[in-house]
């Protein structure tokens, strides 16, 4: 096996020397401990011989910090003219393998050029089982020294105190998901980011840089910049956030910003040519951003600095849970992309196949200007506290690390007409939604059916008055149908009344799922395996196959139902149809 140590100062409230660390590295691998191979000791060294504070970002100069590895890896037996990694055991090389696959990801950070690499260690502790992150080492080859940067040493003593407390004791690793091998597999895959687009190039790690990473299958690519300055005055931008009552009538338009160039500065570095903006995976604001914001300046003056890891979002349909659902699927994939998602493995259920992950820690700075909505604050149970709007960051703060997540349009789950239903990613991604509202083990009540009903409610500045389309004209009616078909199971969904972790339980739970084409549909991508979802479809959406991905993801049972008369904005429900398609789909 080869065991990598992430050894953290915060964890230690020491410092070790630097010579200690090196022999306990060389005596494990000299003597073999529970067959061991290898061990690599991660290391970031100061410059008096100790673990680095996480606030010292940059790595050694005379390469001190990867000795200790690099000499262990010596001591594997191997023939001459190979690289020790040939010699070891298959796991082991495939981490080596891994990491020299990954080296095609590197991305310009604080500490230099530096690319994720998702080794998993079998740690004693949980401190043992610290995210990865291997950063190219000049002198030697990939496939001989595997390392580490300081990445996960600056978010090390956060993650402990900012993390979600749902559920039992867990032991968190960094999770290893390939890219695949089919089409399929390459568009979904979370780590399919792999083709590297440099826009603006620097050879200094004092400098800015900004370099994007496309997943080509899906047309889809995120930007990291590193060093970069933001400008609020420089966008215009309605400031967001306010009471729906008070922002009555604005224009959708006011919600999107204006930027002027400048609005994103970086220093020192060179900027692409057309061909690189033109991407075909930059899309949408992402694009817009880098064709007409940024611009290169020769000195950029910081107020303040921003140390974690901050993703820029532009958020368009906000209202909508369907929409939504894109874009918190397009945030979790960026993530964990980036590096900056774990994996949660419950001690009890490690040999099942069962990944839930959560965000390492993070700042979210919204750039759009939309009034508060019913979803605001789900952001903050799935991704982090720390959210602000652009109109609120003090001008001249720089971003040590800024990420530009592309738009919720672009995820491969908005993508919807395509033939990619048996995807493990996007169970993962909705066990991840479910993990962060504490819901994985809540069970099925096999007798419970959910009617998804469409209440008026005001969504956004445009709606003052509640409307909304595809009503159901005889709501009483269908509660009546659904109580004969499940009895006091048979529940009507308001989910304008209730929070979105209730209504996720109240899904969770449920065996079925009913309702008229609609975002309320989403929920079932939570539906527990062997489930049903019931989709009535109006004619003006008929054959719409949205929500037959999602039951087929989910691994849940399907059927659309058609509605055959045009109405306007409402329908009649057939009590008796409504009652046969519940009774079926409980039998089912």
């Amino acid at each position: 096996k080869l065991v990598i140590v992430p050894c953290v100062t915060d964890n230690f409230h020491t410092a070790m020397p630097l010579r200690a660390l090196r022999r306990g590295a060389l005596m494990l691998a000299k003597i073999g401990v529970v067959s061991l191979a290898a061990v690599a000791l991660v290391m970031h060294a100061s410059p008096a011989g100790s673990l680095s504070s996480p606030g010292s970002l940059a790595p050694r100069a005379d390469g001190q910090g990867t000795t200790a590895l690099t000499e262990a890896l010596a001591h594997v037996p191997h023939a001459p003219g190979t690289p020790p990694s040939a010699s070891l055991p298959q796991p082991a090389a495939r981490k080596v393998e891994l990491a020299a696959a990954l080296q095609a990801r590197q991305r310009n950070t604080d500490a230099g050029t530096a690319t994720t690499a998702r080794a998993a260690s079998p740690a004693a502790s949980a401190h043992a089982a610290r995210v990865l992150t291997a950063v190219e080492v000049p002198t030697r080859s990939v496939s001989d020294v595997i390392t580490v940067s300081a990445r996960s040493l600056r978010t090390s003593a956060s993650s402990e105190s900012q993390s979600n407390s749902h559920g039992p004791a867990v032991d968190w690793r960094k999770s290893i998901f390939p890219p695949g091998n089919t089409p399929c597999d390459r568009k979904f895959s979370p780590s399919a980011f792999m083709s590297r687009v440099p826009v603006c190039r620097s050879d200094s790690a004092t400098t800015s840089s900004l370099t994007c990473f496309a997943n080509d299958a899906a047309s889809s690519a995120y930007c990291e910049a590193a060093n970069m300055i933001v400008r609020p005055d420089r966008i215009k931008l309605a400031h967001g956030g306010e009471d729906l009552r008070t922002v009555m009538g604005r224009r959708e338009e006011d919600e999107f910003p204006i930027y002027g160039r400048g609005a994103f500065a970086l220093q020192g570095c060179t900027y692409g040519d057309g061909a690189t903006l033109n991407h075909p995976s930059l899309k949408y604001h992402v694009k817009d951003i880098l064709q007409k914001t940024i611009a290169v300046e020769s000195a950029v003056k910081c107020l303040q600095t921003v140390q974690e890891p901050t993703l820029f979002i532009t958020r368009y349909e906000y209202a909508n849970l369907y929409h939504t659902m894109t874009d918190w699927h397009i945030v979790w994939t960026t993530l964990h992309a980036a590096g900056l998602l774990q994996e949660r493995v419950p001690a009890a259920a490690q040999s099942q196949a069962v990944r839930t992950t959560r965000p390492m820690p993070h700042r979210i700075v919204l750039l759009d200007g939309h009034a508060r909505g019913s979803l605001d604050d789900v952001w903050k149970d799935l991704f982090t506290p720390n959210i602000t709007r652009i109109a609120d960051i003090p001008a001249g703060t720089c971003f040590r690390r800024a990420i530009f997540v592309p738009a919720g349009y672009t995820s491969p789950i908005y993508d919807w007409p395509d033939t990619c239903l048996q995807q493990r990613s996007v169970k993962d991604f909705a066990e991840f939604v479910l993990s962060q509202h504490g819901i994985v083990g809540v069970p099925r009540n096999d007798h419970q059916a959910v009617f998804t009903c469409r209440d008026p409610y005001v969504a956004h500045p445009r709606n003052p008055t509640g409307g909304t389309g595809r009503m159901i004209s005889n709501n009483a009616d269908v509660a009546t149908a659904l109580h004969a078909a499940a009895g006091p199971d048979g529940i009507m969904m308001h989910a304008v009344n209730m929070t979105f972790r209730d209504q996720l339980r109240l899904v969770r739970q449920s065996r079925v799922l009913i309702g008229l084409h609609g975002a309320g549909l989403t929920h079932a991508l939570f539906m527990h395996p062997g489930s049903a979802l019931v989709e009535i479809q109006p004619p003006s959406h008929a054959g719409m196959s949205h929500f037959d991905k999602f039951a087929r993801w989910a691994g849940i049972k399907y059927k659309a139902h058609l509605l055959y008369q045009a109405q306007d904005n409402a329908y009649t429900l057939v009590p008796s149809e409504v009652r046969r398609l519940v009774e079926q789909a409980l039998a089912g």
